[in-house]
C-alpha cells in the first residue's frame, strides 16, 4: 500500500466516493474553485461540475442543515467541509438538532 498524507487520503476517498455514485455530492466553504480547507478539493469542481460540488458561504449551520437534509433522503453528501476549529464548531448546534430528529424518527 502506498503512503499518502491524511489530507491525500481524505481527497481519495471523496473522489472514490463521487465517481462511484452519482448521487454523491461535496458541499462546503470554497471547495469548488479555490480548493477548499487545504486545497483538498482542488480540481474536483472540473471533473464533477457546479451541481455535484457546491460552494457555500460562511454559514455552516445552513450547509450542515443540507448534508443532514439529503442523506435523509437518500442523497449522499461526501463532506460538509468548513474551516477547522474557528468555524466548526458553529455547526455543532445543527448537527446535534439534526442527529436528535433522525433519533425521534427513527424506528425502535
Amino acid at each position: 500500500m502506498a503512503e499518502s498524507t491524511y489530507l491525500e487520503a481524505i481527497r481519495a476517498g471523496m473522489v472514490d466516493a463521487m465517481r462511484d455514485d452519482q448521487r454523491v455530492f461535496l458541499i462546503g466553504e470554497d471547495v469548488g474553485h479555490f480548493g477548499g480547507p487545504f486545497g483538498v478539493s482542488k480540481g474536483l469542481i472540473d471533473e464533477f461540475g457546479a451541481e455535484r460540488v457546491i460552494d457555500t458561504p460562511i454559514a455552516e449551520e445552513g450547509f450542515i442543515g443540507a448534508a443532514f437534509g439529503a442523506a435523509w433522503v437518500g442523497v449522499s453528501p461526501a463532506a460538509a467541509q468548513t474551516t477547522p476549529a474557528d468555524t466548526s464548531s458553529a455547526a455543532t448546534s445543527e448537527e446535534t438538532r439534526g442527529a436528535g430528529e433522525v433519533q425521534k424518527l427513527a424506528p425502535v
